[in-house]
């Protein structure tokens, strides 16, 4: 290890680190422990534009990268207020290769408060967020300790081309034709589909952070042949400070082990691996447990509960369960459970508000996509009106019955109900003919 200075962290150094960082961080004698994340909030990750890699050359690309954040974060301290984390992350994914990049907590906010509006709760209500962060101060200042770490790795060869990729890309709409659906599209809660840079923790990995901005050393126990000492004569770096710390994880996974009931009505919504949107309405009383589908905590903020009778699982905010003892009576509580979900939509409009989310079958769908697979159901049961074998009629009839079905349970609920009935007791295809063309005017 050259010759470099070692500084103890100064009170009032470590006093502006605590009031800026959004997460709790403690001192207990020489000791710190930093909260690295809880169960909703999330860090940026940047993955490695080299992609996956087998264990042993994620390792020795990991290490290299590993020493260049020091002189990056040391070139962009000129540049950057603040406090902001970066380290890097290991995450095991499929053919046990590895996913690795950096990760970045943004504390360069002027306060505590303004830093934790950065770590978002929930992805669908960043809209604000996204509008401006090409604009945000603390944006540009994360943009220009990037740039200046692929210049580091570009400077000293640092695994060739293997950069990082800094592009951001923005969500794109849902629906630009209806202002309700007009919002920035989320990513799901598989972490391979879209090139996020938010991230829950629990998606990451392994982290491990050594430095932060002011080259401030977390680092325990300061190893002279550690590589990461290796570009600080060539960058000029003569001094640091230490500030030998303990990273620390409150996940909600520890809190609930075993079995769980939901306790509030919520309606939220998350993207499918396509950006269709999945509309989600839990209920209070539902019992199950929580199952690992890959995203708890996922893309879209919520655990993955499975209610005991059910066949899929609920995506809901960890906020609304509570821990319960142990199921004895299966058949009841299935029978119970299979109750409250199939009247979830209503129950919810009965008892907290009028929505315009409806079931279809067991799907839940908008007003206005249930009344657009109506109007396809309509045009296709015309043409098959052309055929006379009921058999044919009948089959096709099924789909127009079920849009109407469960358009009867939202806001038009009398208009669809009369429809139905008229479907259902029609004997000539020439009398169906008629309601299909008047489903149809109603529609559009």
């Amino acid at each position: 290890m050259k010759k470099i200075i070692i500084n103890n962290i100064t009170n009032e150094l470590f006093k502006t680190f605590k009031s800026l960082f959004p997460l709790e961080i403690t001192k207990n004698n020489e000791q710190f422990e930093i909260e690295l994340s809880h169960d909703k909030r999330e860090i940026w990750a940047f993955p490695l534009v080299a992609g996956t890699e087998d264990l042993d050359s994620a390792i020795h690309s990991i290490e290299e990268h590993r020493k260049v954040i020091p002189a990056a974060l040391y070139r962009s301290a000129n540049e950057t207020d603040g406090a902001f984390l970066v380290g890097y992350y290991a995450k095991k994914i499929k053919n046990d290769e590895l996913e690795h990049g950096l990760v970045i907590i943004p504390s360069n906010r002027t306060s505590k408060n303004e830093n934790s509006e950065v770590l978002t709760s929930y992805c669908f209500e960043r809209e604000k967020l996204y509008k401006n962060i090409f604009h945000e101060e603390y944006f540009k200042q994360i943009n220009s300790f990037l740039q200046n770490y692929k210049s580091v790795c570009k400077k000293y060869w640092i695994q060739d081309t293997k950069l990082l990729n800094t592009t951001f890309l923005e969500r794109p709409l849902s629906n630009n034709e209806d202002s309700t659906e007009n919002r920035a599209s989320t990513s799901t809660w598989n972490t391979e589909v879209y090139p996020d840079f938010m991230r829950p923790i629990t998606m990451i990995g392994d982290i491990y952070i050594d430095f932060m901005l002011c080259l401030i050393s977390l680092q325990s126990e300061i190893e002279e042949e550690d590589s990461i000492w290796d570009l600080f004569e060539e960058e000029d770096i003569k001094e640091i400070y230490s500030m030998p710390s303990t990273l620390t994880y409150n996940t909600f996974q520890s809190d609930i082990k075993g079995w769980c009931r939901t306790t509030s009505y919520e309606l939220s919504e998350r993207k499918d691996f396509n950006y269709r949107t999945i509309f989600e309405i839990a209920v209070p009383n539902l019992k199950g447990s929580l199952i690992n589908q890959g995203l708890s905590i996922g893309w879209c903020g919520k655990v993955a509960f499975l209610g005991i009778g059910l066949d899929k699982p609920l995506y809901i905010s960890p906020g609304f369960l509570e821990k319960i003892e142990d199921i004895s009576d299966f058949e009841q509580i299935s029978f119970d459970n299979k109750a409250f979900w199939r009247n979830r939509d209503i129950d919810f409009r009965k008892n907290v508000s009028s929505h315009n989310i409806v079931k279809v079958c067991d799907d839940l769908m908008t007003e206005k996509e249930t009344k657009s697979k109506l109007l396809e159901a309509c045009k296709k049961a015309l043409q098959s009106c052309k055929n006379p074998l009921k058999e044919v009629q009948k089959g096709i009839n099924k789909y127009v019955t079920r849009y109407l079905k469960g358009l009867a349970r939202g806001t038009e609920e009398k208009q669809a109900s009369d429809y139905l009935n008229l479907i259902n007791s029609v004997k000539l295809c020439a009398d169906e003919q008629e309601i299909l063309y008047k489903i149809i005017e109603w529609i559009e």
